[in-house]
């Protein structure tokens, strides 16, 4: 039988976050914020993207891995490059501090996949290189516990997208979620391996 899908939040209809969404209170920013997304995230149980977009309504994600994927966002970008910034760690990256926050432009991309297949989106797309690109310093240690394939040291892109904002917008509602959601998560580990919840 196949699984049934949340129509709203997007998640199994058995791991339903709607509840825990329902107390906060969505958040505006007044720029762009544009993701990446790798096509084996979308329906992963696990994706915290799923989670940025119940607080950030208007966070536009582009599913993809190839350029001719993001052609639409590639011909927004090629306008006025230095108006976008793209937040992934390359050795020619800008740090950026958590504390003291230089955002290049209100239009930000990020990437939503694991760490190999994000390097792999970020070689298979040229036209990122031509924007400025940032990294995050001094951030918090990832509190990304629940799944297998997250390495230490490495954010989830919930805490990408939360640090980097942080003294833009208010976030914590972001991360508070997020640390509900991997509780919630755990607790159904009782019931066995075959919960959907905890399936890779």
């Amino acid at each position: 039988m196949a699984r049934r899908y949340c129509s709203n939040c997007l998640f199994p209809e058995k791991t339903c976050i709607c509840a825990l969404v329902a107390q906060f209170q969505t958040i505006s920013y007044s720029g762009a914020i544009h993701v990446l997304q790798h096509p084996d995230e979308i329906q992963h149980s696990k994706n915290t993207l799923r989670l940025v977009k119940q607080l950030l309504p208007s966070i536009q994600i582009w599913c993809g891995e190839a350029a001719t994927d993001f052609s639409a966002l590639t011909q927004l970008t090629e306008k006025q490059p230095h108006q976008w910034g793209c937040f992934f760690p390359t050795a020619n990256s800008h740090p950026q501090s958590v504390a003291q926050p230089d955002l290049p432009s209100c239009n930000l991309i990020y990437i939503d996949a694991t760490w190999r297949k994000a390097r792999k989106i970020w070689h298979l797309n040229p036209w990122l290189w031509d924007i400025p690109c940032y990294r995050l310093t001094e951030a918090p240690v990832g509190q990304y516990r629940i799944r297998k394939n997250h390495a230490p040291g490495q954010l989830s892109t919930l805490e990408a997208i939360a640090y980097s904002l942080e003294n833009v917008i208010n976030t914590q509602d972001l991360l508070t979620l997020f640390e509900q959601f991997q509780q919630r998560t755990e607790s159904f580990s009782a019931t066995g391996p075959d919960n959907p919840s905890l399936q890779e």
